[in-house]
């Protein structure tokens, strides 16, 4: 059970950094005064939806091993 509220938090708070970086990127684009940050904002964002999507996908990999051992016990 932890490891789910581990897994749920931890998603919550890529989701929150990468809407953060969005609305950064976003800004920086407008502002278009300094290429480097926004590159650099561009690069963070593009690490953090990868491990949100590793994220994610552990998380499947993990809910469908527990259906598993949970449909094997109830043999």
């Amino acid at each position: 059970m932890d490891q789910a509220i581990s897994f749920s938090s931890a998603l919550s708070r890529l989701e929150t950094a990468l809407d953060r970086l969005e609305r950064a990127a976003g800004n920086a684009e407008a502002a278009d005064t300094d290429n480097v940050a926004l590159i650099t904002l561009e690069a963070e964002r593009d690490l953090l939806q990868l491990k949100h999507r590793r994220l994610l996908q552990s998380t499947e990999r993990a809910v469908a091993d527990l259906d598993a051992l949970i449909a094997s016990a109830g043999r």
